[in-house]
């Protein structure tokens, strides 16, 4: 059906990560009444939002698909809600809770940003996986049209980095703040990646006794070298990020 050379594709790609509730709410009609008068009989809409593949769209002919979809689903939008309903969200917020007495104040905001990040980053991956999947469906006569508040685009921050006052998430070994389970930057200093001699700008004296440590008990749970164990640590962080 997609194939068709009469028919032009629509998806509508509904950013649930940005666009708050009452914003999919207010969206609902207005954006029916304008896919009613875009879309002919021919063509073909469907719906995808940042979790969803490509793949798993499905594709009709007819808006009241849409308008039926909108309807049960008025609530899309989650940029407003407290909740985070995702395992990952759930894992920031738990890391790096907001400090109310002030202990732990250094760590306020990270996770937020964190999370802010990681839906970003899955909304403009998803969008170029639809580009992508559309070129391949057909040569010409599509549209992606988004409904979103739209992004920050994120640029690297360093500061996320920085070690913590806190006790509660000790970081990378690497900090000679407690922390005992090897992170990227510790395998990352083990294999000079990293300038041991100038961490964190020069700020902190890599304690790199416990670098050693940390990949030692892992190099000795799988049977390798502290090497070996530090470029596959690289290895899985690489994979998990591409």
């Amino acid at each position: 059906m997609q194939a068709s050379a009469r028919a032009r594709l629509f998806v509508l790609f509904l950013d649930t990560y940005h666009v708050e509730i009452a914003g999919s709410h207010n969206i609902r009609r207005p954006l029916v009444d304008a896919l009613d008068r875009v879309i002919g009989p021919d063509d073909l809409v469907g719906v995808m939002t940042p979790d969803m593949s490509p793949t798993d769209i499905a594709f009709a002919r007819k808006t009241t698909t849409i308008d039926g979809f909108l309807t049960r689903y008025w609530n899309w939008g989650e940029r407003d809600q407290i909740r985070h309903p995702e395992p990952e969200d759930q894992e920031y917020a738990a890391c790096y809770p907001n400090s109310a007495d002030g202990s732990c104040a250094d760590q306020n905001g990270i996770a937020a940003e964190m999370i802010d990040r990681r839906h970003e980053k899955r909304t403009l991956d998803a969008l170029v996986d639809l580009a992508r999947f559309l070129r391949g469906a057909r040569e010409e006569r599509k549209a992606i049209l988004a409904i979103t508040d739209g992004w920050l685009l994120f640029d690297a921050d360093q500061s996320l980095t920085r070690p913590l006052s806190c006790q509660g998430v000790p970081g990378p070994a690497a900090y000679g703040r407690g922390g005992v389970e090897a992170t990227t930057t510790d395998a990352n200093i083990a294999l000079g990646r990293i300038n041991k001699d100038y961490f964190f700008g020069g700020e902190i004296t890599a304690d790199m006794g416990a670098v050693e440590a940390a990949l030692g008990r892992i190099a000795q749970k799988l049977g390798v070298s502290p090497a070996e164990a530090a470029r596959g640590i690289v290895r899985i962080a690489i994979a998990k990020t591409s």
